[in-house]
């Protein structure tokens, strides 16, 4: 009698599992899914800001200046800024993320992830774009 029991509880709790772990995968593989979205969407909302603040500081020319907080997402290979281009690739992405400007602009963002304050200013040949402490 007790093998049938526990016999009949292997079997509850082998169904449960049937059930379980692939609702779980799933849960799992959404998850992922909607976090490297956010995290792409964060990078485009970096790159777009940074941009915009650029040309606008551009049209005003020297020595116009603007402070910025922009937030860094994680699994950032690198931030490029120079070139009349603000580029960002993500570690687990073969496309980068990048925006043309109206302004040739240089400068540096560190790829650690992080809330920055950004100093944007208009210079004689470029803009400048750097972190400020």
């Amino acid at each position: 009698m007790k093998a049938q029991v526990s016999l009949e509880y292997l079997i509850i709790l082998s169904i449960a599992f049937l059930i379980l772990i692939p609702a779980v995968l799933y849960a799992n593989s959404m998850l992922l899914s909607s976090k490297k979205e956010l995290r792409n969407k964060l990078g485009e909302s970096l790159v777009e800001r940074l941009a915009e603040n650029a040309d606008w500081v551009y049209s005003l020319g020297p020595p116009s200046r603007v402070k910025i907080n922009v937030y860094v997402p994680e699994l950032v290979e690198y931030i490029n800024i120079s070139d009349y281009k603000i580029l960002l690739k993500f570690k687990d992405s073969s496309e980068p993320i990048f925006k043309i400007t109206k302004a040739n602009v240089t400068g540096y963002l560190p790829r650690e992830e992080g809330y920055y304050h950004i100093l944007i200013s208009a210079e004689q040949n470029c803009v400048n774009i750097s972190v400020i402490e």
